[in-house]
């Protein structure tokens, strides 16, 4: 049975499990489109498609109305997606972006796949692993996009069998058993910052688990909703951004059900763990935050603005454990240590 990972009057957000077809055909025993007649009881319009071998986030609509405009969301950008893949070798770096041209239909167009490395793994030694997790991000929608762009750049998906590499996926087919592509679409942010995330599915939790030094993928890690806002937004510890229209204490005011029974921003703030933003003219940032010396405040603080580098000047981080500010220059997120200096100097 398919899974619901979110659902409205307009669509549904299906957990696609890899080797279940998108749409109809030739062939097809059994595609999405009858799986959710079968399990929800309507046909679904597709908004968009994934390829039959990756698995996670599919956008269906209810109509086709709804169908066309979630097509124009998905078209225009406007939903950060976020996809996880496994492949061989490593990147040179922590991040990047592969801007290689991609061949649609015997033409060639314009591509761009921004990468961020979650870890390396799978060797004796750390200075040469074998394997490594990509978190992937899409600029343009070309067919096989990240497949091709991972390929061309000497980091092929495990379990390609169209661009990767052919030898090393019978390899691992022969000794671990892996016979499916290790490439999931593992995040949406829809309008107004709702966070969407798959399920980590089987075949990767298998692979994972048959080495020590694997990285975890069980928990959300900095999706595109880690996006600045011109004006006011919660920053929730999943890495959705929720928009604000005015103040933080209007919406909680206005909002009593989601404030958790929470008095004030700043009883929210320590209650409910979020983070106060305001962004400002001029590069300035503004965030209220439960307490400076948490790792994990520390980690979504250096997400907001590693993420959003070139857009903020100066941010002020106001703390509820304690009087007064600190101020972080973006020469501060070059280390978790300096900008653990930078939170601990209180003016």
């Amino acid at each position: 049975m398919l899974s619901a990972l979110y659902k409205d009057d307009e669509i549904l957000v299906l957990d696609k499990p890899s080797g279940l077809p998108s749409q109809p055909g030739e062939g097809v025993r059994v595609s999405v489109v009858e799986a959710v007649e079968r399990d929800f009881g309507f046909r679904p319009f597709l908004v968009h498609r994934l390829d039959k071998e990756t698995a996670g986030c599919l956008i269906v609509a209810r109509s086709s109305a709804a169908a066309a405009k979630w097509s124009r969301l998905v078209e225009s950008r406007e939903l950060g997606k976020t996809y996880r893949a496994i492949v061989s070798g490593a990147p040179t770096g922590g991040r990047g972006s592969f801007n290689d041209p991609v061949a649609t239909r015997g033409e060639e167009k314009s591509a761009a796949t921004a990468w961020r490395l979650l870890g390396s793994f799978g060797a004796a030694a750390p200075a040469a692993p074998r394997f490594s997790c990509l978190e992937l991000e899409l600029g343009t929608g070309r067919t096989h996009q990240i497949r091709i762009h991972l390929a061309g750049h000497g980091l092929p998906i495990l379990g390609d069998d169209r661009h990767g590499d052919f030898a090393l996926n019978k390899l691992l087919r022969k000794e671990l058993g892996l016979r499916r592509l290790l490439l999931v679409a593992w995040s949406l942010v829809l309008p107004g910052g709702q966070l969407v995330r798959a399920s980590l599915p089987e075949h990767f939790a298998a692979f994972l688990s048959r080495f020590p030094d694997a990285p975890s993928l069980g928990q959300p890690a900095s999706p595109g909703s880690y996006s600045l806002l011109h004006g006011a937004s919660w920053l929730r510890p999943d890495g959705g951004i929720l928009p604000i229209a005015g103040f933080h204490e209007e919406w909680l005011r206005e909002h009593e059900d989601l404030a958790g029974g929470s008095r004030n921003v700043c009883e929210l703030i320590l209650r409910k763990r979020w983070i106060s933003v305001s962004l400002f003219d001029g590069g300035y940032v503004e965030l209220m935050v439960p307490e400076s010396g948490s790792e994990e405040v520390r980690r979504s603080i250096y997400e907001l603005l590693s993420r959003n580098s070139g857009s903020w000047e100066k941010a002020l981080v106001m703390s509820m454990d304690r009087e007064g500010y600190s101020f972080v220059d973006p020469a501060d997120l070059s280390s978790d240590a300096a900008l653990a200096a930078a939170l601990a100097r209180a003016v």
